[in-house]
């Protein structure tokens, strides 16, 4: 399970004192989970599934879906290990939210990901993709 925390400290390119102040655990929690002197706790488990928006199983298991979509759906075919500025930006910007903010962002992004209006490209029978415009 340590194994797999690490993988996603890494795969988001953060130090592990990040993680430990965002989901606010004891500083020495990772040292002493990497030493085997304890192991994360059922909290702890659930808050690191949610701020890395993968599934508990996955953390637990390595088994099932890794990530979890904007739904709450588990997914097994998202690719984190590479972003842009501006994607590294946003999940900064949604770190720092409460829990609030967070699920009113969520709902939000559900809702644009889920229109037409705001896709890139729209399917046009005549063509194979055309870019939408506006």
């Amino acid at each position: 399970m340590i194994g797999r925390i690490l993988e996603l400290i890494e795969e988001q390119g953060i130090k592990p004192i990040d993680l430990v102040n965002a989901i606010k655990i004891n500083k020495s929690a990772i040292t002493e989970w990497k030493q085997g002197k304890s192991k994360p706790g059922t909290d702890a488990v659930i808050k690191i599934a949610e701020y890395f928006s993968v599934t508990t199983d996955w953390i637990l298991t390595g088994k099932g879906p890794k990530y979890v979509s904007a739904g709450g759906t588990a997914r097994s075919d998202i690719d984190v290990t590479t972003r842009t500025a501006d994607e590294a930006k946003l999940i900064n910007d949604y770190r720092s939210l409460n829990n609030d903010g967070k699920e009113y962002l969520r709902q939000t992004m559900e809702m644009i990901v889920t229109s037409d209006r705001y896709k890139k490209y729209v399917y046009a029978p005549d063509v194979e993709v055309k870019e939408k415009i506006g």
